[in-house]
């Protein structure tokens, strides 16, 4: 069964409280040092939103399934089957016009697969067996992605950016001087896919969002 974007029809019913991500999970060093940044952003600005997930480059975010979670576990698996360790650059914490700061993470140029190649590969895995809650606060969003306007990237400031502009320039210096956020070159060889679940998807849904693993697979 095949299907596109557009022909993906939106629901107006309640979806539960359960969303789903499939996540590249970052180097071990990369990991240490995000949660260092995550008690900064939140133990000294306030901004949680980021904090509220663990660290990761999303590959495909806020997926409400129409099927069973195993069904889509067995999706994911056919997929990921078909990747290798990918060669991966980060280049470093930029800020973004909406003021979320997170590390821009690229393939290795050269590279036979890119994150690019993985992420939409899993998007059209997915299209078939997703609904689009209209009132997720996501939604817009998920509705647009497309490999050719992937932007992988790492959150260490998240939505709630926005909420506190100045706070959010200030914690960016204040990153940048503890050398939080240098370029490095490490291998994305982990996948997980994680379930979510949040009493209220539509505005600040991390502000009660917990997280649990479904499965991990080690590309190879």
């Amino acid at each position: 069964m095949t299907t596109t974007l557009e022909s993906t029809s939106l629901v107006g019913t309640d979806s539960g409280p359960h969303r789903y991500g499939v996540f590249l999970r970052p180097s071990p060093a990369l990991i240490e040092e995000s949660l260092r940044a995550y008690s900064i952003v939140s133990d000294q600005y306030g901004f949680t939103a980021a904090k509220a997930y663990p660290p990761h480059v999303t590959l495909v975010g806020s997926i409400a399934l129409s099927v069973p979670e195993p069904v889509f576990v067995d999706v994911l698996e056919a997929v990921i089957a078909d990747y290798s360790p990918l060669p991966l650059v980060n280049e470093g914490i930029q800020q973004a016009d909406n003021h979320s700061i997170g590390y821009r993470i690229r393939t290795q140029p050269g590279a036979t697969q890119s994150l690019a190649d993985l992420m939409g590969s899993v998007l059209r895995a997915v299209r078939p067996i997703r609904v689009f809650p209209p009132t997720d606060r996501t939604t817009a969003q998920r509705l647009r992605d497309a490999p050719e306007t992937f932007d992988a990237h790492l959150s260490l400031i998240g939505h709630d950016g926005i909420d506190n502009p100045d706070a959010a320039d200030e914690c960016f210096d204040v990153l940048a001087e503890l050398g939080i956020g240098r370029p490095s070159i490490w291998t994305g060889d982990v996948v997980t896919a994680f379930r979510f679940t949040s009493e209220d998807w539509t505005d600040r849904y991390w502000d009660t969002m917990t997280w649990s693993i479904l499965k991990t697979w080690k590309l190879r």
